[in-house]
């Protein structure tokens, strides 16, 4: 499993981990999701952030956490699908990344035109 990346949001970002995971079938309707443990053994998070990861999912209709059983992933056969609140979280992650990403493309910019001798500058 990949490391959740230091910036942001640890939860937030091993919630989306585990969201792709989910929705890319690697944990199909009714199976667990691995333990708080497992998962902070796995994605190298504290284990807080693990709970937390999976509270974010259980509140977004994906998961439901049975006590002392764990997290199962949520059957939405019936047609229910993704709640709102899912979907508006997808579209949150994503905006994230992408400010991510328009982030590292500023900085890379503006250290190759920092390397222009001054009179290619524009």
């Amino acid at each position: 499993m990949a490391r959740v990346q230091i910036d942001g949001y640890a939860s937030r970002q091993l919630a989306d981990a585990l969201r792709a995971e989910i929705e890319g079938g690697a944990y199909p309707a009714g199976s667990k999701i691995p333990s708080y443990r497992q998962l902070r053994d796995t994605h190298h998070v504290a284990l807080n952030t693990a709970q937390a990861a999976i509270r974010i999912l259980a509140a977004e209709g994906l998961v439901e956490v049975r006590p002392a059983q764990g997290a199962y992933v949520r059957d939405h056969a019936d047609g229910s699908g993704p709640t709102v609140r899912a979907e508006l979280a997808d579209l949150q992650a994503a905006l994230r990344r992408s400010r991510r990403d328009l982030a590292d493309a500023e900085k890379k910019v503006a250290g190759l035109l920092a390397r222009l001798p001054s009179g290619e500058q524009q």
